[in-house]
C-alpha cells in the first residue's frame, strides 16, 4: 500500500515539474513581458520591429518568433522526468519483492529477454526463464496449445540480443528448452503437448523449425604457436542442448597457403593437426567447416552436409614457448587446493576439487591457463596418470576438461591404487604442463610448476581434528 501511495505522489510531483519546466515561463503570461531577449530575458516590448538588438546583452534577434519563445527550465524538466522514472520503479517494487515482475510480460518477450539475464535462473525470483518454466508447469491455468507453439517458434527465431544457434543463445534459450523438451514426448515416439495431446501440424512445424537451428561457428586458434608444437583449432561450435535431427558432427578442411590440404573429420568443437612451418613463418589460409547429420562410419559419398561455411585462419610460428605465451612459475598459486587435488586424483573426480572449490579464487589468477599432469605412483612405479586443463578469465573459472592413461592394465589399476594406499606407498606428483595449458586457446599466461605428496599425508591433512569430549 505504502509503495503505491509513494509512487502516485512521486508521479504527481514529476508531472508538475515537467509542466513547469516546459510551459510555465511563457512571454506575456502572469506579468511577464510579451517580448523579451531570448538570452538574458530583458524586456523588449518597445524595441520596435525586428531585427532587434538587446540593449542589455547585445544579442541580435532576427525573427519575431525568437522574442516570444517560451523560456525552458531544463533542469526542472529533467528533475520531473527522473521523478517519473522513480515513480515507475516504486510502482513495481511490490511485484519485484514477490517475484512477479515477469508475470505481466507475454511469452515472446520473455524468450526475447532470456539472453540478457544470468544463465542460472533459479537463483533469481524475477527471471524470464523461471517464469516461462512456471507457465509450462502450470496445470491449474495451463498455456493454450497456440501459446506453446508460439514459445517454441520464438525460441527457434532467436533474440535481437542473441542469434539462434549462437553461444549466448545456446547458454540461455537453447539450454532452457533442452531442459523442458521432456514435456513434449520425443521425436522418436512422436511429439505431444504437455497435456499429452498428440502433436498437430502446428506443433510439428514448430519442432521442425527448432531442429533446423544449427550451432554457429566461430573458428580460431592461437595467434602464435611454438615451432614443433601440435596446433589446436577450435570450430567455436557448441553441442546442441535443443532437439536436433541426427547426431551432428563436424568436418574441417584446412587449405593453408603452400601446404597440402588437411582434413579432420568427425570431431566435436575442436581438433589438432601436426606441427606446421618453422619459426618466423606466418601460416595463412582458410578453413572450410561442414555439419553432417550422419556419423563418419555411416557416411558415404552421397551424403551431403547440412551446412558448409568458409573462414580465414592465420597464426604465426615462434621459436620457443616463451615467445608464444607468458609463463608463470609461482608454486604457491595452488597451495589452497593442493590437498584437494591429491585426494581427488585416486578416483579422477576433480570437479569438486577445482570447479566447486571455494578456496580457488578466480580473481587471483587473471588470464591464466592451467594444464596439469597428475601421476600416481606405487613407490617409484607409475600406475595411472590424469590430464587436466582449465582456464581463468574475466574473474571466472572456465570449464575444465580431463583425460587419462594407465601404466598398468586397466583392470588392475584400481586394485593397485587401493593396495598402495593401504600400504602408504601411494605417491602423487602434480606437474604444470605448459604444452597442455596451451590448449586453452584464450589463455595469455600458463602455469609451470609442481609438487609431490604422499597420498596418506593429504588424508591426514583433511581429517577433522580429534576432540577429547566432555
Amino acid at each position: 500500500m505504502i509503495w503505491g501511495i509513494a509512487a502516485v505522489v512521486l508521479a504527481c510531483v514529476g508531472v508538475l515539474c515537467v509542466v513547469m519546466g516546459l510551459f510555465w515561463d511563457r512571454p506575456g503570461w502572469r506579468g511577464r513581458p510579451a517580448r523579451r531577449c531570448r538570452k538574458c530575458g530583458y524586456d523588449l516590448s518597445d524595441a520596435g520591429d525586428v531585427p532587434v538588438t538587446c540593449s542589455e546583452c547585445g544579442k541580435v534577434h532576427a525573427r519575431e518568433r525568437s522574442l516570444r519563445r517560451v523560456h525552458l527550465h531544463k533542469r526542472v524538466a529533467v528533475l520531473g522526468v527522473l521523478l517519473l522514472v522513480g515513480a515507475a520503479v516504486l510502482g513495481v517494487v511490490p511485484a519485484g519483492l514477490r517475484g512477479e515482475l515477469m508475470k505481466p510480460l507475454p511469452n515472446w518477450l520473455l524468450v526475447e529477454l532470456q539472453p540478457l539475464f544470468p544463465e542460472e535462473a533459479w537463483g533469481w525470483k524475477n527471471h524470464p526463464t523461471r517464469e516461462l518454466t512456471d507457465r509450462l508447469m502450470n496445470t491449474t491455468d495451463p498455456m493454450s496449445h497456440s501459446e506453446i507453439v508460439g514459445v517454441i517458434n520464438a525460441v527457434a527465431d532467436g533474440s535481437v540480443f542473441a542469434e539462434a544457434g549462437s553461444s549466448r543463445w545456446w547458454r540461455t534459450s537453447g539450454r532452457w528448452f533442452g531442459g523442458q523438451v521432456f514435456r513434449f514426448g520425443s521425436k522418436e515416439a512422436g511429439w505431444s503437448y504437455p497435456d499429452q495431446t498428440p502433436a498437430d501440424a502446428a506443433l510439428n512445424e514448430a519442432f521442425d523449425r527448432l531442429i533446423s537451428v544449427l550451432p554457429k561457428w566461430d573458428p580460431g586458434t592461437r595467434a602464435k604457436w611454438p615451432e614443433g608444437n601440435r596446433v589446436k583449432i577450435e570450430s567455436g561450435a557448441i553441442r546442441p542442448r535443443w532437439p536436433t535431427k541426427g547426431d551432428l558432427n563436424e568436418r574441417a578442411i584446412l587449405r593453408l597457403n603452400g601446404y597440402e590440404e588437411i582434413i579432420s573429420d568427425g570431431f566435436i568443437s575442436f581438433f589438432d593437426i601436426d606441427p606446421v612451418g618453422s619459426a618466423g613463418d606466418v601460416i595463412e589460409g582458410e578453413i572450410e567447416l561442414s555439419y553432417f547429420r550422419v556419423e563418419v562410419w555411416d557416411r558415404d559419398e552421397k551424403d551431403e552436409p547440412v551446412r558448409t561455411e568458409r573462414f580465414p585462419i592465420r597464426w604465426g610460428v615462434v621459436q620457443d614457448l616463451e615467445d608464444a605465451v607468458e609463463i608463470v612459475t609461482d608454486d604457491s598459486l595452488f597451495d589452497d587446493v593442493k590437498f584437494d587435488l591429491v585426494l581427488a586424483s585416486k578416483e579422477g573426480d576433480f570437479y569438486q576439487a577445482v570447479m566447486r572449490n571455494p578456496a580457488l579464487d578466480p580473481k587471483r589468477y587473471g588470464d591464466l591457463g592451467v594444464g596439469l599432469r597428475i601421476t600416481l605412483f606405487d613407490g617409484e612405479e607409475p600406475i595411472t596418470e590424469w590430464y587436466l586443463r582449465w582456464h581463468f578469465a574475466d574473474g571466472e573459472l572456465k570449464e575444465m576438461t580431463t583425460g587419462g592413461a594407465n601404466y598398468v592394465p586397466f583392470h588392475e589399476a584400481d586394485a593397485r591404487l587401493n593396495e598402495a594406499m593401504l600400504a602408504k606407498t601411494l605417491r602423487v606428483r602434480v606437474i604444470g604442463d605448459p604444452q597442455l595449458a596451451l590448449e586453452n586457446l584464450k589463455a595469455g599466461k600458463v602455469w609451470e610448476g609442481g609438487f609431490e605428496m604422499m597420498y596418506h599425508e593429504a588424508t591426514q591433512e583433511e581429517a577433522p581434528p580429534e576432540t577429547t569430549g566432555p
